[in-house]
């Protein structure tokens, strides 16, 4: 497993019975040696969900999270957290379906920019989908996390966009574009996460 591999890293959660998942790309930079998923899981766990959980209500809980070596090897890893990690604000929770949304600013512009959302949002840090003041430092810490590269052993893994299909055709070789940086774009919505649609 050399350098330019690419891992899928998948969240799992759940957050008022709904379904949440998140889905991460990562491709290799470094490191001649195989990589460690269960590793490269734990620095996931500690760089990029716990900095999520601080913007999140108790009403989320993370339960695993799944990493596989999409290309080449399809090798796979998953860490449970038990007990499930809940967000960490006591409030109220926007639904589901209201999410953080953030940017992934792509490096060069062969792909579309990607974007994560994240669920339970706490009513009191917005106010008519506009955030609210002194949680600028809680969502820079998450910009952060997304954006940066992972270690695992000897190897380092940046984040990227790894796509798949162009114009609803699967491409012949999927394109690996490195994330450039990662920008809260505010308060939106995940349609699949509405009442009544997704699992």
């Amino acid at each position: 497993m050399s350098a330019g591999d690419v891992y899928n890293i998948v969240a799992f959660g759940h957050m008022d019975l709904q379904l949440i998942i998140n889905s991460y790309h990562y491709t290799k930079v470094t490191g001649s040696a195989p990589t460690d998923l269960s590793a490269l899981l734990a620095d996931f766990a500690s760089v990029v969900i716990q900095p999520v959980r601080a913007i999140q209500t108790t009403a989320m809980l993370w339960e695993s999270v799944l990493c596989q070596d999409v290309d080449p090897t399809g090798l796979a890893a998953t860490l449970v957290f038990s007990p499930a990690e809940a967000g960490n604000v006591s409030d109220e929770s926007l639904p589901p379906f209201a999410a953080w949304s953030f940017l992934m600013k792509r490096t060069s512009r062969m792909t579309f920019n990607g974007h994560k959302r994240f669920a339970a949002i706490p009513e009191t840090w917005q106010s008519e989908g506009v955030i609210a003041s002194g949680h600028t430092a809680a969502i820079a810490a998450v910009e952060a996390g997304l954006e940066t590269i992972l270690n695992a052993g000897t190897g380092t893994y940046k984040p990227c966009i790894y796509s798949t299909i162009l114009n609803g055709v699967l491409r012949a070789t999927p394109l690996v574009n490195p994330v450039d940086v990662a920008q809260f774009k505010g308060i939106s919505s995940q349609n699949t996460r509405k009442f009544g649609r997704g699992s």
